[in-house]
């Protein structure tokens, strides 16, 4: 079932690696959903539940998931963090994999641990989670070997003592890189909001001094008390026969035993007082003040239609809030940077309703009130019936754009669905049949019945108020009652009614005099048309049939900031946002808004610091649309006054709370670093807020916008060429040229010689970041580019299973290449990780000295071998999306590259040995060229 408003600061609570009722109405039935035929599920004798389904996209691809209805909730007392201990464990050993076998495995198929395999632990459940490739020969001995895993996390964990204490280690790195003033805020909160419950004291990641101590019974205990077949669900969705998985998985999974006296599994509750709580809290490295209304009440079941129903009409409230909070946010002098209305489940057994914002570091009364204030607008007055008609339009289309693209859903969205049947109970019933829902439904919901969700969901019981503020001199934290005492204040406000403002105009109020294709070749290779249009601009197209309702556009023209003067260079780079949030010809960005309802197109522009263009993308029956606001860009760009005001606000606001993170320090010195304090490429400061200047903006903007023949479009997907042509025509062939010929300018921004080594010490928390990166010159041709590649991919790899896996030093570590071809060739090469200070230097040393063994030897042959797979198969997958091959397309041109060498990728891939990584080890990981970077806390030697 598509969830269409995900709660993404909620979430972050919940996972580490991880009561008011709904409306009575005649119009939707108490029928139960039916189940999606598509899927085959079923339930075996001893409980375990399974769902298969036969599913195209990715093609080639299974994603396989064991879902355990067992999380930190259900731990004893000296078990808290183990759920979390097991999952690690459950990569650490089994009885088909030893040791580290299963992500070597893995690997060697293609797969990126963290990406294709990887697993979470929440309060109520744990999610194991693969994907495995099963096209080519060994597509059936990968699908074999994924249900082998699936069996051996279910009830085959070795728990090998060594592994263990190794384990023991990164978890204790887990935490360490989780901690910083977002943690110890969120830790704060969720004591208040889980008040009363054993929520509150069963935070996933767990007791560090449980997880140095617990024994290796302890920690078999909890796997033997929960993991069994009647808490399971076996989830296998994608290139598979449904039939003969499911005799595979009867044949695995029906043998395995319940337990002979088996736990009850208890379901714990929270409690919604009716007395409101506040919880404020500061701390000195938090970067932003925020607020969160929560509104407590049992999570409801989502099983009837009147379920469903129930759950539309509060979308359309909740859409209708928030556009309205977003009117107020953008406005000069706005009481807050943003505020939104959501809501969701946040553990399994509580729902709430969020009212949430953040506001400049000493605005959250102000903040507060005004978002409430809204919110008391809408009770006393309602929304409009404009405001219903817009939000309907827009979820009539996106369930319309998902339909369309039925035949092209992810498998793992599915998955995510059938997980979400078996754990809450969410109905599953297809969204051919959720298609039907909304067309029945969302057209006779009233707007009665809307407006009486802002008492249903925001009642005047069952309220936590959550407040985070940065902790400065000068700066006193809100006092909570004077907060709470605003709910009573918003009562006796005199409000005016909401003033719905739309403007009737058409989008472009004449159309331009067409140009022609006056040039048309082909690129049979790639299945591409180009086509030179009579002012000079160059379109290319590639119809694809990957998704059923999407055309993606880029475009670009060479020059981008390096064009601009020092003097003018801050404008420059803040042109394309300005532009971007100011709307276009005579409309507002909130009035485009409003003219845009329900149709499915976008574009952004972009200026960085060496091209120009615009994205986008749209629905096929939409993309005259998109074309129109890009000849608006082109023609009609403007900057509001009152945006720049806000802007500048806003922006003024980031950059002096920015300073007290020192994760941002941590990154800032490193560009600060790469750039030698270049000017035009260092951190902003608030001096460089003094240089906004609007005018000066627009007249860049402009300038790089005035000439459609420097310019390259390209646009992939649902394409038919003869469509498309009169549309490209008018809009494309329609606007300006001047035949002028501008490149970029190499302003001469390079990395500092030698060797460059910099400590930041900042911060309370005992954590450190390392940052090594190597540079240097760059012979840019495929096989270097793809070598350079590989060699990332076999470092993380090697670095891996030495600093995480051997030593226990980290909890994530990976390295990257940056290949440049302009302005001038170059090459950066970085490794990042996190560790323990005292350890962080023993731990580099190492990294260097495993480096120096890919100079000397090379990878093993393994490594080689596991690197190709990897990019090869990310490639597989990325030449099917149409995103992948518009930016490829642009940048293949941009470079100056032929683009049929796109289709060499693969093959030089292939081609790498190990003599050859050696080799970019020695180019690309230079003794003498590096930066390397060290956060260290505060006071630390």
């Amino acid at each position: 079932m598509k969830r269409l408003i995900p709660l993404v600061t909620v979430l972050a609570l919940l996972l580490v690696s991880c009561p008011t009722t709904g409306i009575a109405t005649p119009h939707a039935k108490s029928t139960v959903l039916p189940f999606d035929s598509a899927v085959t599920a079923g339930t075996l004798p001893n409980g375990l539940r399974f769902y298969i389904r036969a599913n195209g996209e990715p093609a080639g691809r299974v994603e396989m998931r064991l879902a355990v209805n067992a999380g930190s909730v259900l731990e004893d007392d000296d078990q808290r963090g183990l759920a979390h201990f097991v999952e690690h464990l459950a990569f650490d050993g089994s009885l088909h994999f030893e040791k580290n076998e299963l992500q070597s495995t893995l690997e060697s198929m293609g797969m990126r641990f963290g990406n294709d395999l990887n697993a979470s632990t929440s309060y109520d459940e744990t999610i194991y989670r693969l994907q495995v490739p099963v096209d080519g020969t060994n597509g059936a001995e990968n699908l074999d070997t994924g249900l082998l895993i699936l069996e051996d996390w279910a009830h085959n964990l070795t728990f090998d003592p060594d592994e263990v204490e190794k384990e023991r280690k990164v978890i204790q790195e887990e935490w360490r890189t989780g901690r910083g003033a977002a943690e110890r805020i969120r830790e704060a909160q969720m004591k208040v909001l889980f008040t009363g419950s054993r929520y509150a004291e069963r935070r996933p990641i767990g007791d560090m001094n449980v997880v140095r101590t617990a024994s290796v019974e302890t920690i078999r205990r909890f796997y033997a008390d929960w993991y069994r077949p009647d808490l399971m669900a076996v989830i296998v969705v994608g290139a598979v026969d449904p039939a003969a998985v499911e005799q595979k998985i009867r044949g695995i999974f029906g043998p395995l035993p319940n337990p002979a006296h088996e736990r009850p599994r208890p379901e714990y509750t929270v409690t919604a007082a009716a007395a409101p709580a506040v919880s404020v809290n500061s701390d000195k490295e938090a970067t932003a003040s925020a607020f969160s209304l929560y509104v407590k009440r049992p999570a409801r079941d989502l099983v009837t239609e009147a379920d469903y129903r129930r759950q539309l009409v509060e979308y359309l409230f909740h859409g209708m809030l928030s556009d309205r909070l977003g009117e107020i946010a953008r406005k000069p002098g706005a009481p807050f940077l943003g505020a939104y209305s959501t809501q969701g489940r946040i553990v399994r057994p509580l729902e709430a309703v969020i009212l949430g914002g953040q506001t400049k570091e000493d605005g959250i009364p102000g903040g507060i009130e005004a978002a409430l204030t809204e919110l008391e607008r809408v009770r006393r007055f309602g929304f409009t019936a404009t405001e219903l008609e817009r939000a309907k339009q827009d979820l009539l289309s996106g369930i319309q754009q998902s339909y369309e693209e039925r035949d092209k859903r992810r498998s793992a969205t599915l998955a995510a669905e059938y997980i979400r049947n078996f754990l809450e109970r969410e109905a599953s019933p297809g969204l051919e049949y959720e298609y039907e829902l909304y067309k029945r439904f969302v057209p006779a919901i009233t707007i009665e019945e809307v407006n009486d969700q802002a008492m249903a969901l925001y009642p005047d019981r069952g309220r936590v108020l959550l407040v985070s503020v940065p902790e400065r001199p000068g700066l006193t934290p809100p006092d909570g009652q004077a907060l709470l005492s605003l709910f009573a204040k918003v009562k006796t406000l005199s409000l005016e009614p909401y003033r719905d403002v739309t403007l009737s105009e058409a989008l472009v109020a004449e159309p331009p005099a067409p140009g022609k294709v006056v040039k048309e070749k082909t690129i049979p290779e790639l299945g591409v048309i180009v086509w030179t249009l009579s002012n000079g601009a160059r379109v290319m197209l590639k119809p694809t049939d990957f998704k059923n309702d999407e055309i993606v556009m880029r475009s670009y023209a060479p020059g981008g900031e390096s064009l601009a003067s020092d003097a003018d260079f801050i404008p420059a780079a803040t042109a394309a946002d300005l532009v971007a949030l100011s709307g276009l010809g005579p409309f507002s960005r909130d009035e485009l808004g409003k003219k845009l309802a329900g149709v499915q197109a976008s574009v952004a522009p972009r200026i960085d610091d060496l091209t120009g263009g615009l994205s986008g993308s749209a629905a096929p029956k939409d993309f005259s649309t998109l074309l129109k606001l890009v000849y608006l860009y082109f023609t009609a760009a403007k900057i509001d006054p009152s945006v720049f005001q806000s802007y500048r606000e806003k922006l003024k606001e980031a950059v002096a709370q920015r300073s007290a993170s020192p994760g941002n320090i941590f990154s800032d010195t490193i560009q600060t670093l790469l750039s030698q304090n270049n000017p035009r490429s260092r951190p902003l400061t608030l001096a460089d807020i003094d240089k906004l200047d609007a005018a000066a903006s627009l007249r860049f903007f402009k300038a790089r916008f005035a000439d459609a023949s420097n310019f390259n479009f390209y646009f992939v997907g649902n394409i038919d060429p003869a469509v498309l042509r009169p549309l490209v025509e008018t809009w494309l062939g329609g606007l300006p040229s001047a035949g002028r010929k501008e490149t970029w300018k190499d302003l001469g921004i390079r990395p500092p010689a030698g060797v460059v080594q910099k400590d930041v010490r900042m911060g309370k928390d005992p954590k450190s970041e390392e940052a090594i990166i190597f540079h240097g010159e760059f012979d840019w041709n495929m096989k270097n580019v793809t070598a350079i590649a590989a060699l990332s991919e076999a470092a993380t790899i090697r670095l891996t299973a030495k600093i995480r896996e051997q030593e226990g030093g980290t909890y994530s570590l990976g390295a990257f290449d940056i290949p440049q071809r302009i302005p001038r060739q170059a090459f950066l090469f970085y490794i990042e990780f996190g560790a323990d200070p005292t350890r962080v230097a023993k731990l580099t040393g190492d990294i260097f000295a495993e480096l120096d063994k890919f100079k000397t030897d090379g990878p093993t042959g393994e490594e080689t071998d596991k690197a190709k797979q990897i990019i090869l198969k990310e490639r597989e997958v990325n030449l099917k999306t149409n995103a992948f091959w518009a930016e490829v397309l642009k940048n293949y041109a941009m470079w100056g590259e032929d683009q049929r060498d796109i289709l060499e990728y693969a093959k030089k891939v292939r081609a790498l040995t190990r003599e050859d990584l050696k080799d970019a080890a020695r180019r690309y990981l230079p003794e003498d060229s590096y930066i390397r970077v060290t956060l260290l806390p505060a006071g630390s030697k």
